[in-house]
């Protein structure tokens, strides 16, 4: 019995590098020890609750600011009356005039809405596909996305072109400036207007200093000089009324400041339209192992394309179901919370369809159908106290978003009411304004019951 290699002792048990499970040697007497369970990788963090809701909130945070800020704008411009053409025709516009005033105003509140719709959409986005994208990376999955120029998505496009008529609107006011200081001034060259007015007498600086800032300056005499009587100089507006060019001067102010946040959130979404450039690289998957073992964990990969996963979704949420619904007939106590093995059928449902999608040309997936993942990240079977966690707290920025989507639905319906009374009682001006308002509005209803039903179907 020489030939019978003796028991090893504890010390002798050796470790792979790629992961804890340990290779025993042992003769029948000894026991039999089962292998640790797998060592969590560094990747796996950014999968979880507090990974991915630190990852998204980090980048979610500027557009809220920017967002904060485009509204603290935008309100004053509201509230003033700066996009109402209704007045303007007392300053010499044509109906012409009148009518691209109509129809550039209208998109002040149109651009605040949909970048509602596109801040909302990017964080539900980025917090589904997250969560989903890592739970299929620990089952051995790589979800596969497309790199777009972001002005493909019809959502992206609105945004810019929305952001393009309010500036259009800015660069309207201040044409009626010029446009009124011609009309006070009739035969004097427009370059001539344009000079600044020179000034010959002295004024106090804390007068100056307190003066208002939109144009209209207050000179007073000082007290050491001979008596100056007050007057009053407009910049680039002589000989137009003082009220009048106040009035101008503060529509143009107020306009010409939804700009920088407007254009701030318009950057921003471009630069985080693409997806991909968060996710951790697959060198991080792999961590510190050598080639041939880096090769091998390659080849364990199933790539899925996100345009025929979406599709293949349905039909995978249908036969799952009716498995769980027999699975529970045979068995009254099995457990419901099996997350791994729901996305592990996931890529086994993929590798039975994907051939049927290889070579072809799949639609994109725009803003409005990207929260597909939403069908599996929140379904109700999976009873983990994490995917309880995770869940809850993204239901709870869904209806947050419905919210805020339906406040500016309402403000939308308001303005095409009010667009429409005056289209309706023979201000055929408004024309323009009132089919971009109710364009908006129905797009405003869609975002709307695409967030409320994103995970209506439960996969599971």
């Amino acid at each position: 019995m020489s030939w019978l290699s003796p028991p090893r002792s504890p010390s002798s048990l050796t470790t792979s590098p790629k992961n804890t499970t340990r290779r025993v040697s042992f003769s029948d007497d000894t026991p039999k020890e089962l292998p640790p369970p797998p060592r969590e990788q560094k990747w796996e963090q950014r999968g979880t609750v507090f990974g991915v809701w630190s990852d998204v909130g980090g980048g979610l945070g500027k557009h809220l600011l920017t967002m904060c800020l485009l509204l603290s704008t935008i309100v004053p411009v509201m509230l003033h009356d700066a996009d109402s053409c209704h007045h303007w025709k007392t300053f010499g516009l044509s109906e012409f005039d009148e009518a691209v005033c109509s129809y550039t105003s209208s998109y002040i509140s149109c651009f605040l809405a949909v970048t509602a719709v596109v801040l909302i959409y990017l964080g539900a986005r980025d917090l589904l596909h997250k969560r989903f994208y890592y739970s299929l990376l620990k089952a051995d999955g790589v979800l596969e996305y497309e790199d777009r120029f972001p002005l493909r998505d019809p959502l992206m496009a609105i945004l810019v072109i929305d952001c393009l008529h309010v500036i259009a609107y800015a660069g309207f006011v201040l044409y009626v400036i010029l446009k009124v200081t011609a009309q006070a001034n009739p035969g004097v060259p427009m370059d001539e207007l344009l000079k600044p007015a020179p000034v010959s007498f002295a004024f106090k600086h804390h007068s100056f200093l307190q003066s208002h800032t939109l144009g209209v300056v207050t000179f007073e005499p000082t007290t050491t000089g001979p008596p100056v009587a007050s007057t009053t100089v407009e910049f680039m507006m002589p000989g137009v009324n003082a009220n009048i060019a106040h009035d101008l001067y503060k529509r143009a102010a107020l306009v010409c400041s939804i700009l920088v946040p407007g254009i701030l959130l318009v950057v921003f979404a471009f630069m985080d339209y693409n997806i991909t450039k968060g996710l951790v690289p697959l060198s991080e998957y792999v961590g510190d192992d050598d080639e041939e073992e880096s090769t091998t964990t390659f080849r364990t990969l199933t790539t899925c394309r996100e345009a025929g996963l979406k599709l293949t979704m349905p039909k995978f949420c249908r036969d799952e179901e009716i498995r769980r619904i027999n699975l529970k007939t045979r068995d009254r106590a099995a457990s419901d919370a099996d997350e791994v093995g729901t996305y592990s059928a996931i890529i086994a449902a993929w590798q039975k369809e994907r051939k049927q999608y290889k070579g072809q040309v799949l639609p994109p997936v725009n803003f409005l159908g990207s929260l597909w993942p939403a069908k599996v990240v929140l379904a109700a079977h999976l009873e983990d106290t994490k995917a309880k966690l995770f869940r809850d707290s993204v239901k709870a920025f869904i209806a947050f978003g419905i919210i805020i989507l339906l406040v500016n639905l309402g403000a939308l319906v308001h303005e095409s009411y009010a667009r429409l009374g005056l289209l309706m009682s023979g201000r055929t001006v408004e024309l323009g304004g009132t089919i971009v308002s109710a364009a908006h509005v129905l797009l405003l209803c869609l975002a709307c019951l695409r967030l409320g039903t994103c995970s209506s179907t439960d996969c599971g």
